[in-house]
Order: C-alpha cells, then sequence, then structure tokens
C-alpha cells in the first residue's frame, strides 16, 4: 500500500465494496476474504501475505441479522445453533489473529419494533432478551475459541449494553 494510495491495485477496494452492497452471511463474507487472499498472493509474495493478514485487525458483525433471519426458529429452540461462527474459525485457520466480533443490538429497540407497539412507543422485551441470550452464547463461543486458537485473539465488542 503506497501512502496516499490506499487500494493501489484496486483489490482491496473491489472487495470491500462487494461486502458493503448487502448485508452477507459470515460464510459469504469468508468466501470474499478467500478470494481476496487468492489476489493478494498474485500481488505479493507467499511470505509477505500471510504477513499482511497476520498483522490486520478484522471486524465481524453479523450478529443482529443473523437473530433477525432466525428469530422465529430462535425462540422455539431458545438457543442460537453457530453455524455461521464455524466461519471464526475458518478466518483463524486462514491466518487472522486480531478479531473484534460485535455483539448483536437491541433489536427489540429498533424503530420497526417500537412503532408496532402502537401509542406505547416501547422496546420489545421479548426480541431484546433474544438478543442478550445470544449475546451471552457468542461471548461463550469467543472464550473457546480464543482458549483453542492461542496464538489468535478474539474479542467480544459489547454494543448492546452501550452509553
Amino acid at each position: 500500500m503506497t501512502k496516499g494510495k490506499p487500494f493501489k491495485d484496486m483489490i482491496s477496494l473491489k472487495i470491500t465494496v462487494k461486502i458493503c452492497q448487502g448485508a452477507l452471511s459470515l460464510p459469504a463474507q469468508l468466501e470474499h476474504f478467500k478470494e481476496y487472499t487468492a489476489k493478494l498472493k498474485g500481488s505479493v509474495e507467499e511470505k509477505r501475505t500471510r504477513k499482511i493478514i497476520t498483522n490486520s485487525l478484522f471486524l465481524v458483525s453479523a450478529s443482529s441479522s443473523g437473530i433477525l433471519r432466525s428469530y422465529p426458529s430462535f425462540i422455539r429452540k431458545f438457543r442460537y445453533d453457530f453455524p455461521s461462527y464455524a466461519a471464526l474459525l475458518d478466518l483463524c485457520s486462514l491466518g487472522a489473529r486480531r478479531i473484534g466480533v460485535f455483539s448483536a443490538v437491541a433489536i427489540g429497540c429498533t424503530s420497526l419494533e417500537i412503532s408496532s407497539t402502537g401509542l406505547l412507543r416501547e422496546c420489545l422485551k421479548l426480541q431484546n432478551q433474544s438478543a442478550e441470550l445470544f449475546n451471552s452464547l457468542l461471548s461463550n463461543e469467543l472464550d473457546y475459541i480464543n482458549s483453542n486458537f492461542t496464538d489468535a485473539k478474539l474479542v467480544f465488542l459489547d454494543i448492546y449494553h452501550h452509553s
């Protein structure tokens, strides 16, 4: 990366734009990362590619959309199945070592949810309890991954309890 030209060969820009065009599942984001890695290897040597990935900071945010997509089954089972978080393990196995994972937000306090209460204009407690449960499970999952990938550091970024 040259000074003043953060997207020197447009590879990073194209991948970033592709990811930002819509909400993607973690497995889909991982596929984009694999594409980027392959292109990066074509631009620089293998050793430099590993160094770039190892020294990069990865930020992951898919939790709130994950709850919203699976909300009915999440409530029925009262647990969250973490198949897409296997992508976090894959990210570690591909060389990522510094990963921040954002918590779910208070999904019961979105404009849509609040407006569904009519004149009461209140947050929906059940949806927020689901987000809190999800965050607890996610935090535990990150602890588990950290214990198995001791050279990686995954950090739970709690945006549910912001001030």
